[in-house]
């Protein structure tokens, strides 16, 4: 289980959300009691968050029974660029006031983040831009595994995950009601989905001295490829059926979470509601 804290900025005109799109700086806690903890004030070590990043997502396109999006982020961890190389990443607990100002000017002392400048590409130059809605999620995660030849370490077997998300959104700019919703979403995989797509679009006529084996795992590759565009499907059409029989009622219309979440604030009176989709692919 994690819990996720999540400020999602827009123009005063929500151009963002105008264009099916989504900016947020996120929080990431790994343990509910820790966040618990820091959201009551205790702001020690032990109760700091474990990662911070801005995020940019968009455009967000709907599909036969799923949703894709591409997204563009910038971590503030060792691990990841630019701070891989000289390990200087910024230390937690990454202060709120400080860095929603990062995520709303877009630098990061000497680097232009990523996300921004994919932003811009939407709102265009000085989008003057404000906080509009914080969103607390609880996240569980499930993994579904399956033996293949495309998994990368850490997790080799991990085809699909399943994650359950139970979202408390609160408005930023208005003093609604909070929304709770509940969201289900399925997902292969990104490092296998990757290694699938890099193979399966190989050009066989593209090696000097012709393609011999890896003709053979092209074609699997492709294989893989509707496999699990089908598996996915089937894991969605179980889900739904189930959500009905314990719900008494079909769950909402597949629909990204910045949108319905800034439709429901804006909505008479809060209320619990049931989400079940299938993005990605």
């Amino acid at each position: 289980d994690y819990i996720y804290k999540d400020y999602y900025f827009d123009t005063k005109g929500t151009i963002l959300l105008k264009n099916h799109s989504a900016y947020r700086l996120r929080y990431r806690f790994d343990e509910t009691f820790r966040y618990f903890l820091y959201d009551k004030g205790l702001h020690i070590p032990y109760s700091y968050p474990i990662r911070a990043e801005i995020q940019f997502k968009g455009p967000y396109q709907k599909k036969a029974g799923y949703m894709s999006v591409k997204e563009t982020r910038f971590e503030f961890r060792n691990e990841s660029p630019p701070f891989h190389l000289k390990k200087d990443a910024p230390p937690p607990p990454w202060p709120l006031p400080e860095y929603r100002a990062i995520a709303q000017n877009g630098y990061f002392k000497a680097y232009k983040l990523r996300p921004y400048h994919e932003l811009l590409k939407i709102t265009g130059q000085d989008p003057s831009l404000q906080m509009v809605m914080e969103v607390t999620t609880q996240r569980h995660r499930l993994h579904i595994r399956g033996e293949n030849p495309w998994g990368v370490l850490p997790n080799p077997d991990q085809v699909f995950i399943v994650t359950i998300d139970i979202a408390s959104a609160e408005s930023s700019t208005s003093s609604r009601p909070k929304w709770n919703l509940v969201e289900i979403e399925v997902e292969p995989d990104r490092s296998t989905l990757k290694k699938i797509v890099e193979l399966k679009e190989l050009d066989p006529d593209s090696f000097p001295y012709g393609a011999g084996f890896v003709t053979r795992g092209i074609t699997l590759s492709k294989k893989a490829y509707k496999a699990l565009q089908s598996d996915r499907q089937i894991i969605r059409a179980s889900l739904l059926q189930h959500l009905k029989k314990v719900l008494k009622s079909p769950p909402l219309a597949m629909e990204y979470k910045y949108k319905r979440l800034m439709k429901l604030l804006n909505s008479p009176s809060p209320s619990v509601m049931m989400d079940a989709k299938a993005p990605t692919l």
